[in-house]
């Protein structure tokens, strides 16, 4: 039995079994400490961060409820639990948490841009829907309607996100895809025009110039790919990755053993 004196010392402990992938222990300790001290903030945020490194959202879910009983205030915990609400495709309550997290701080760019997103996300959900039915259904016309009124609620999170991100060329580049399906032809033209100002960012080829390159852009993020015919007498191709938000890249180097002549 470890006998530890404050909360902290609990938190301290799970985290460096959290390092070393050990969530089981961690928890251990953490439902050690929450026996002294179950409405400790610092043990129930601990409880959540271990719920999300062992992939059960639907506790970490629980644990985030509670730890906002305790601090009603923390814009942080409205953010992560609207995050798990997508996850677990509750898209309603993804929303309510995310706009709470803005309405606690209106300039918080995470969460604007976080919620903006999601709503791209259900939007391009309900057309490629109506896509799958059937000619003629009366319901087509009614779908593609929910998916415009789920693009235009996007653009208030979106455009006050790129207000404080001017140079976010994906989410410019989003902005002009949302107003050109909205038949807002300005304002489309305003942001690719904004878009192509900055040119492209991708990072530069490892290994010289590739025989070909691939380039996809979503609302999830972007993705480059180096595609080498023979190099080092190998088919290698090399992807670099970044998700929305994020400010750096990953690289994924995939080879073969034979050549393309």
């Amino acid at each position: 039995d470890i006998s530890y004196k404050a909360p902290d010392v609990y938190v301290m402990a799970s985290t460096a079994y959290r390092k070393n992938k050990n969530t089981a222990e961690a928890k251990t300790i953490i439902a050690e400490g929450r026996k002294k001290y179950p409405n400790d903030r610092g043990l129930l945020l601990e409880l959540v961060n271990a719920s999300i490194d062992e992939g059960n959202s639907a506790e970490a879910e629980k644990s985030l409820q509670e730890a906002i009983a305790a601090d009603p205030k923390n814009k942080q915990l409205y953010y992560v639990i609207g995050t798990i609400y997508i996850d677990l495709k509750q898209n309603e309550k993804a929303e309510a948490a995310l706009n709470k997290a803005i309405e606690l701080d209106p300039d918080y760019a995470d969460a604007q841009y976080q919620l903006g997103a999601h709503l791209v996300g259900v939007a391009g959900a309900i057309k490629e829907e109506a896509s799958r039915l059937k000619f003629g259904d009366p319901n087509y016309d009614k779908m593609l309607a929910q998916s415009d009124e789920y693009y235009k609620k996007s653009l208030v999170p979106l455009e006050n996100y790129i207000t404080k991100q001017p140079n976010d060329k994906e989410v410019l580049t989003i902005l002009f895809q949302i107003h050109k399906s909205l038949k807002n032809t300005e304002k489309a033209l305003e942001y690719k025009k904004r878009a192509d100002a900055l040119g492209d960012s991708y990072p530069e080829p490892p290994y010289g110039k590739p025989n070909d390159t691939q380039k996809t852009t979503s609302e999830l993020g972007s993705t480059i790919t180096y595609i080498y015919h023979c190099y080092n007498n190998k088919y290698v191709m090399v992807s670099y990755s970044k998700i929305k938000g994020s400010q750096s890249w990953e690289k994924i180097e995939t080879s073969s053993e034979n050549c393309i002549k």
